[in-house]
C-alpha cells in the first residue's frame, strides 16, 4: 500500500462500523477529478463538467435559445441544474452521449492510487454521482478482471432486493455512462426522481437511516443529496447515526462543522490538501491498515478503575506540565490515558489515539504557546469538540497555560487558567469540572 502517512485523526467509530459491514462510501467527482485525460485535463467536477459541455455546444455549432453568455452567466453563478437542463435540452439525446463519451471514455482515463485502495477495504456498498467507471475498473483489477453488480435507478423496481442480501454492489445514483437513459443532469431529471420516484427515495431514506456513509469527494451542493439529508433530519432527527465526510482543511469552520453534525448529522474528518490531493489516498490507506489493524481489540483506559476516564490532549514539547496534570489525576483516582504507558510498540498511532477519544468522558487540553501551533493538538481539540456537540458523551475542559490566545471556538466553554509555574493545588477547580 505504500508508505502514505495521513495527518489526522480518524474516528474510530467509523473504523468499527467498517468492520462490522455497516458503512457504504460515497464517492463524489472530487475523487476523479486528479485523473488525466489524454488532453492533459483532469476529469471534470460537476460545475466544469457544465462549462465543457457548454465548449463543446459552441463548438459544434448547437443553437443557444439566447446565446452562450446566458448559459455561462447560470454556470457561473452556481444554478447548475438550471444550466445542466437548458444544455441537455439544447444538444439533445444522442449528441449528449457523444460529448459524455469524449469526456469519460478517453483512453487515458485509468483507476487512480485512491481508487485502487477503495476495493482493500471492506464497504457494504459503494454509492456514486459519478458517470466514470474508475470505480468498477478498480473493482475489476482487484478481482481479476470480475465486476461486482452495478444498479442505477433504474433498476431499483427489478432488483430492489441487493439491501437484502449481503452481496457488495456499486449504486451510479446519477446514471451509467454505458445507460444513457439512466443520465440525471437536469432540473427535471432531479426533480422527477425526487418527487415522483418513491422507490428511489425510500432506497435512499434507508441507506442514510440504516447505515454510516463516508463521503469523499463530496462538495456539499449536490441536490439530491441535500434533499435527502434535510428530510432525514426531520424524521429521525437525534436517534439518525452520524455520517462522515472527508474534507479538505479550511474549507468549513467550526461553525460550519457544528452545524453539520446538528443539523444534517455529519462530522467532518480533514486532510491537508496539496496539488495532487495525495492525503486522500493517504487517508484511504490509512483507514485500510486500521480496518485490517486488531489493535483496537486492547483496552486503550486502564480496566481497574470505574471512574471517569480522562484523556489530555497536549504538545509532546510540554512533557513537564503534563506530567504535573496526569499525576494530580492519577493522585484523584481518574482512569486517565497515558499516551506513553498506553501506546506499545507496534501500536497504530493514529487508531490508539482515536480509540481513546472515543472512549473518554473528558477531555483535557492544555493550552500552550506549543499546543496552539500543534496540528496534532488542535485535530484532537476538534474531535473532541465535536463529540461534545453530536452526542455530549465526552466535556471537553481546557486548561489555558500562560498569557496564550485561546481557539474562537472555545470561547463558550469553561475553561481554567494558570499561569506557567503552575502546581496541583491549582489544578484543585478540575475536580469539581469533571465530577460535574
Amino acid at each position: 500500500m505504500g508508505n502514505l502517512k495521513y495527518k489526522g485523526i480518524i474516528p474510530q467509530k467509523l473504523i468499527e462500523d467498517i468492520k462490522n459491514g455497516r458503512c457504504i462510501l460515497f464517492v463524489g467527482s472530487g475523487l476523479s477529478s486528479q485523473v488525466l485525460r489524454s488532453n492533459n485535463k483532469n476529469l471534470p467536477t460537476w460545475k466544469s463538467l457544465l462549462y465543457e459541455m457548454l465548449e463543446w455546444a459552441n463548438e459544434n455549432r448547437t443553437p443557444f435559445w439566447n446565446g452562450i453568455e446566458d448559459v455561462k452567466e447560470m454556470i457561473d453563478k452556481n444554478n447548475l441544474t438550471v444550466a445542466a437542463q437548458e444544455l441537455q435540452d439544447i444538444i439533445g439525446g444522442s449528441n449528449i452521449g457523444e460529448f459524455y463519451k469524449s469526456v469519460f471514455r478517453d483512453k487515458n482515463v485509468k483507476p487512480s492510487r485512491a481508487h485502487k485502495i477503495i476495493p482493500t477495504i471492506p464497504f457494504r456498498a459503494v454509492i456514486t454521482t459519478n458517470y466514470d467507471t474508475l470505480i468498477e475498473g478498480a473493482y475489476s483489477l482487484v478481482n481479476e478482471g470480475v465486476l461486482p453488480p452495478i444498479f442505477t435507478q433504474n433498476d431499483l423496481d427489478d432488483k430492489n432486493s441487493f439491501l437484502r442480501n449481503n452481496e457488495f454492489f456499486i449504486f451510479k445514483m446519477h446514471g451509467h455512462i454505458d445507460r444513457l437513459d439512466s443520465i440525471i443532469l437536469g432540473k427535471r431529471s432531479y426533480d422527477d426522481i425526487l418527487f415522483k420516484n418513491i422507490t428511489y427515495r425510500q432506497f435512499m431514506e434507508t441507506i442514510f437511516s440504516v447505515y454510516t456513509i463516508l463521503f469523499i469527494g463530496f462538495g456539499g451542493s449536490d441536490d439530491d443529496l441535500n434533499n435527502t439529508f434535510d428530510k432525514l433530519s426531520v424524521l429521525y432527527s437525534r436517534t439518525l447515526d452520524k455520517h462522515y465526510m472527508l474534507a479538505e482543511k479550511g474549507k468549513y469552520n467550526m461553525t460550519e462543522k457544528r452545524r453539520l453534525i446538528l443539523d444534517k448529522r455529519i462530522e467532518i474528518i480533514e486532510y491537508e490538501s496539496d496539488d495532487s490531493h495525495s492525503q486522500v489516498s493517504a487517508f484511504l490507506n490509512e483507514l485500510y491498515k486500521e480496518v485490517e489493524s486488531e489493535e483496537n481489540k486492547v483496552e486503550i483506559f486502564q480496566d481497574n478503575k470505574k471512574s471517569k476516564k480522562v484523556f489530555i490532549s497536549s504538545s509532546a514539547h510540554d512533557k513537564d506540565i503534563t506530567k504535573v496534570v496526569y499525576d494530580f489525576l492519577n493522585k484523584n483516582d481518574f482512569n486517565v490515558f497515558d499516551f506513553n504507558k498506553e501506546i506499545k510498540v507496534g501500536d497504530i498511532l493514529v487508531q490508539s489515539i482515536s480509540k481513546a477519544i472515543q472512549d473518554a468522558n473528558i477531555m483535557i487540553v492544555l493550552i500552550t504557546e506549543n499546543s496552539i501551533k500543534s496540528t496534532w493538538v488542535q485535530s484532537e481539540l476538534q474531535a473532541g469538540i465535536l463529540k461534545q456537540v453530536s452526542d455530549k458523551s465526552m466535556r471537553v475542559i481546557p486548561i489555558i497555560v500562560g498569557d496564550v490566545q485561546i481557539p474562537s471556538y472555545l470561547n463558550q466553554i469553561l475553561y481554567l487558567k494558570v499561569d506557567n509555574n503552575f502546581t496541583e493545588s491549582d489544578l484543585q477547580p478540575l475536580l469539581k469540572s469533571i465530577e460535574k
